[in-house]
């Protein structure tokens, strides 16, 4: 087999220590009885610095004024204990302040929650980033300009809880920057809006386009809207590869290449492997993910969160040693 060279080669190259996180929601709703310290655990051995995770607003104020920070309370206590910073996605309208998941919510409403999410962890999180993949109508059913009162709000917000935040710029689907298309266009031709974030997101994944493709569509846009100076995080990324062994082989250069392209934090999506509407069949989804149209393959088997070659390999390039 080939992947054992891959490996010493990438272990010799990773220990540049390059700012690798994971995009996983946390805790995992398919872990079974794997318990949070155990899921997080995982993502500390795999060498990572960083999580993506979500608050979704909707589940914390249920009823307007009443919030449960439990959950969201315990998932912060472990990442810091295990030495993981967190990039907090803010999204998910509650039914009482817009009457989906995915509406643009009351802004009066949307800012409280944002300033109150953002006071109580402070330096704690080291970035929050406004909504995910808003261009997308299972993400987010408003417009452009719902959107851009959406990140004006909550920019205003954190500032104002904490000025030193860094505020990331809802990442669009990958296709939205490859094609340079009119939603990403538009929202990037507001007024002002470079005033309202510090860091670009993007999503890159394999069987979308590639890597060179995607930042020559990205360095034209930003170029024509003034926004180069701007940091770009790729919040998920996958080189999406057809075999398990593929994709151990795959992930050093792909990753690499983002960074090689001016990403300044990459994420890897995602922890467990990942089959769309199949993910919660898990030994089919084990057995089948490189087959899929997406074939997200995962750092861990989904059946019982052993580690795949990938995890190998993510270890590698972050100077782990086997």
């Amino acid at each position: 087999m080939k992947w054992p060279i891959v490996f010493l080669v990438m272990a010799l190259v990773g220990c540049s220590r390059l700012p690798v996180g994971i995009a996983q929601d946390l805790p995992m709703s398919l872990a079974g009885a794997v318990s949070l310290d155990n899921q997080v655990r995982l993502i500390a051995d795999s060498g990572a610095k960083a999580v993506r995770i979500t608050a979704h607003w909707d589940q914390i104020e249920k009823t307007r004024g009443q919030y449960n920070w439990t959950s969201m309370d315990k998932v912060i206590d472990v990442l810091e204990i295990s030495g993981l910073k967190a990039l907090v996605v803010l999204k998910g309208t509650p039914t009482w302040a817009g009457n989906c998941v995915t509406c643009p919510p009351d802004l009066g409403a949307w800012s409280g929650f944002v300033g109150k999410i953002v006071s109580r962890y402070q330096s704690r999180v080291m970035a929050w980033e406004i909504w995910n993949e808003p261009n997308s109508q299972t993400m987010w059913s408003g417009t452009v300009d719902d959107y851009y009162g959406l990140v004006l709000t909550a920019t205003q917000a954190i500032r104002t809880a904490r000025s030193s935040a860094k505020i990331v710029l809802g990442s669009p689907t990958h296709a939205a920057i490859l094609n340079e298309g009119p939603w990403i266009s538009a929202l990037l031709a507001k007024p002002g809006i470079g005033d309202y974030f510090d860091v670009l997101g993007i999503h890159v994944y394999g069987t979308v386009g590639t890597v060179d493709a995607t930042f020559a569509s990205l360095k034209r846009l930003t170029g024509k809207y003034g926004l180069e100076s701007k940091e770009v995080w790729v919040t998920e990324t996958n080189p999406q590869r057809d075999s398990e062994t593929a994709q151990a082989e795959a992930l050093e250069p792909w990753v690499r290449s983002l960074f090689d392209h001016g990403a300044t934090f990459v994420f890897y999506f995602t922890l467990p492997n990942y089959c769309q509407s199949q993910t919660s069949q898990k030994e089919w989804c084990d057995a089948n993910v490189y087959l899929t149209a997406r074939r997200t393959g995962g750092l861990v088997h989904i059946l019982d969160l052993s580690p795949t070659l990938v995890y190998r390999a993510f270890q590698a390039l972050n100077g782990v040693k086997q």
